[in-house]
């Protein structure tokens, strides 16, 4: 980040003389990624910690009487006392806008600058502002607004001709670019935070804690009863579905909350609870917008992956739910179809059991036997030793077809087996 200024000039075009300059003075950036540096490190509470927020945190400070209870941990507002800094996806938006400019050497200005300093019809005011300027920047251009960019483009005066005339100035009068400036509120909070050793965390390594040791775990029976609530009729069974979303262990509940996500999205976004700092708390931990809540199941898996607590169980969950979406669609960026066969109209005119393999098989590598104690009997690929072909073990539905090994084998011999469904439905109360 660098100190640099904006440059805004009046001309009377009469007789191409200048009439006022406005400077406006900021923190820009060419990058806005730069502005803040939010780590990805792991935030464990300990005794006496000092939290400082930046805008855009969405934590209920209300929540924080648990580990405030637990660890003596408060919020601070002085960075000073702070042992811990924590920012959102949102922060960097708030504490920074972007602007259209152009730009042009700072060389150039200075030459404007020793121009008028000794024309007598340019007020000593604008001068000195000016001046003031040329001294505090740290940039090696100046930034021009549209109208400004035009009289150095084309006002006759002669230092004008001069500066356009430059290598290079004729074509960066002509172009354009975003720039990032920190909003003058923000200024010196976000200089001294860049002074200090201090990392910033992301909010939802507080989030994960905030909600306490005894927080709810939606397992698959609550999950069937928030359905039940965000298929009534009723708004108010929204409301309460939604708080309990919010309220619950977010990383022991996370499959099932990113299910009710990507099936009730649109029940969240009319609702006015998405406003709610509890409820925005649960969009900050999931990286989800109150304006659009809706889920893939790749994010789905995504986000599993990214919080450590993927496993095959929960893979097999998703596809017992969307498996017909993936046949629909084909692959995703994480789901692969494998192979490909044909309707069974066709396969019972060919009597061929037609399989074409996109995909060639994954072998796992064989694992310590340490490791291999974690991992259930049923969710482990035998190894190939004799490079014969092997598949995946599959649950096999209405839906899909279990991959034929032999291609040749006739299609009357083809069974599908579809999935009992228990069809059971859970009752809140």
């Amino acid at each position: 980040m660098q100190r640099g200024f904006k440059l805004d000039v009046s001309v009377n075009y009469d007789n191409n003389t200048i009439q006022e300059i406005e400077v406006e003075t900021f923190i820009v950036n060419n990058n806005r990624g730069d502005i803040l540096s939010i780590t990805d490190n792991v935030y464990t509470p300990a005794q006496g910690d000092r939290f400082y927020f930046l805008p855009g945190v969405s934590i209920p400070r209300v929540k924080l009487k648990d580990l405030s209870s637990q660890y003596g941990i408060k919020s601070t507002r002085n960075l000073e006392d702070a042992t811990h800094i924590f920012a959102s996806k949102h922060t960097v938006n708030k504490v920074s806008e972007s602007v259209w400019t152009y730009k042009i050497p700072t060389a150039s200005i200075e030459k404007l600058y020793k121009c008028i300093k000794e024309d007598p019809d340019v007020d000593d005011y604008y001068c000195e502002k000016l001046e003031t300027a040329l001294l505090v920047n740290e940039c090696d251009h100046v930034y021009l607004d549209y109208g400004s960019a035009g009289i150095f483009r084309n006002c006759e005066g002669e230092i004008f001709e001069e500066i356009r005339n430059e290598e290079g100035n004729d074509t960066l009068l002509k172009s354009s670019n975003y720039i990032y400036t920190i909003n003058p509120e923000f200024v010196s909070e976000i200089l001294e935070i860049n002074t200090l050793s201090l990392p910033i965390l992301n909010e939802s390594e507080l989030l994960i804690h905030i909600n306490g040791e005894d927080a709810t775990v939606i397992d698959e029976e609550i999950f069937g009863q928030l359905t039940n609530m965000f298929e009534s009729s009723d708004t108010d069974n929204t409301v309460l579905a939604m708080e309990i979303m919010a309220n619950c262990n977010y990383v022991d509940s996370l499959l099932y909350l990113e299910l009710l996500f990507k099936e009730y999205a649109y029940n969240m976004e009319r609702s006015r609870t998405r406003n709610h700092v509890n409820f925005k708390g649960l969009l900050a931990f999931l990286n989800k917008s109150k304006n659009d809540m809706s889920t893939s199941i790749d994010q789905i898996v995504h986000s599993l992956k990214g919080y450590g607590v993927l496993t095959i169980d929960k893979i097999n969950y998703i596809l017992d739910k969307y498996s017909d979406e993936i046949h629909r669609h084909g692959s995703t960026s994480i789901f692969k179809v494998k192979s490909i066969t044909l309707d069974k109209e066709y396969l019972e005119d060919l009597n061929f059991n037609f399989n074409y393999k996109v995909e060639t098989d994954f072998f796992p590598v064989e694992l310590e036997e340490e490791v291999m104690d974690n991992i259930p009997n049923e969710d482990i690929s035998k190894d190939d030793s004799s490079n014969e072909d092997t598949t995946d073990a599959l649950e096999v539905n209405e839906d899909t077809v279990e991959e034929i090994d032999d291609i040749n084998t006739p299609v009357e011999s083809l069974e599908i087996n579809p999935n009992e469904n228990d069809g059971d439905k859970f009752e809140w109360f």
